[in-house]
């Protein structure tokens, strides 16, 4: 078979250029019920700082340095790697720096910087999921057993997942239901490229995947940071509404990021 993966509007002031209504509660979205969500506690670290700035009479470019050291602070204290949350606000800012030059409003120049960092973030479902099935392939390549190699690529998803930020009472549940559908695939005789593809189903019905989400990345890209200033809204670099649950929180987060290819995975082909 072709490579495995594990991974079978309007809205607040951002910086990922998160829209109204969306689906994703964790990355993109508010965290319901106390869940953490990153992407949006690093953005809304981001729109207080530059709001507050504005507001006591900082330039918009003052103004934007210190939302960028702001998201930088959130950012390392979720233990967002480096790796991900350096590229996000160099984009953002080269995308503020480049509206204000073209004479836009600071809070349109803060919407842009919000659709920059929101490419530069990626597609968090296509990074673990490829992660996850390079470590099973490569040791099965290695002549590790499908018990083991299954292993190592839940100990790299859950890393990569962590490295985006993501608290491991949200990932664990979902490795776990992976888990249970790749021993139960190997005890009833499937081979090891098939357990992992029945993984791969049970990861993404555990996250409650299934929605069209070029559209929801679509939407939520364009929204910027209209409704801060237009609603008094809190800043935050998700501005969707809250979740139900920790599984639903990590859907919508990993999903709402997908475009392409990725778009099959969350329904339920990887």
């Amino acid at each position: 078979e072709g490579d495995e993966t594990l991974d079978g509007g309007e809205g607040d002031d951002t910086l990922d250029g998160s829209g109204e209504g969306g689906t994703s509660e964790m990355m993109e979205g508010g965290g319901g019920d106390g869940e953490i969500n990153p992407l949006e506690a690093v953005g809304e670290a981001a729109g207080a700082a530059f709001q507050e700035a504005l507001a006591d009479g900082a330039t918009p470019e003052d103004a934007f340095t210190a939302a960028a050291a702001a998201a930088t602070q959130a950012a390392n204290d979720l233990g967002i790697s480096p790796e991900i949350s350096g590229p996000l606000i160099e984009a953002a800012q080269g995308a503020f720096d480049a509206a204000i030059t073209d004479g836009s409003t600071p809070e349109d120049a803060f919407e842009a910087a919000g659709d920059a960092a929101g490419e530069a973030y990626g597609e968090p479902i296509e990074a673990i999921g490829a992660a996850a099935g390079e470590a099973f392939n490569q040791a099965l390549d290695d002549g590790a057993t499908p018990e083991d190699a299954f292993s190592s690529a839940t100990v790299v998803a859950s890393e990569t997942a962590s490295d985006y930020g993501f608290p491991p009472e949200l990932v664990d549940p979902v490795i776990e239901a992976a888990q249970g559908a790749f021993d139960t695939a190997l005890a009833d005789g499937a081979a090891a490229q098939d357990a992992f593809d029945a993984a791969g189903d049970a990861f993404m019905e555990a996250v409650g995947a299934g929605e069209d989400t070029s559209e929801m990345k679509s939407d939520d890209m364009e929204a910027g940071t209209e409704g801060y200033i237009a609603e008094g809204g809190d800043p935050a670099m998700g501005g969707a509404e809250g979740g139900d649950g920790g599984l639903d929180a990590l859907a919508g987060a990993l999903c709402e990021e997908t475009s392409g290819t990725a778009v099959a995975r969350c329904n339920g082909r990887y």
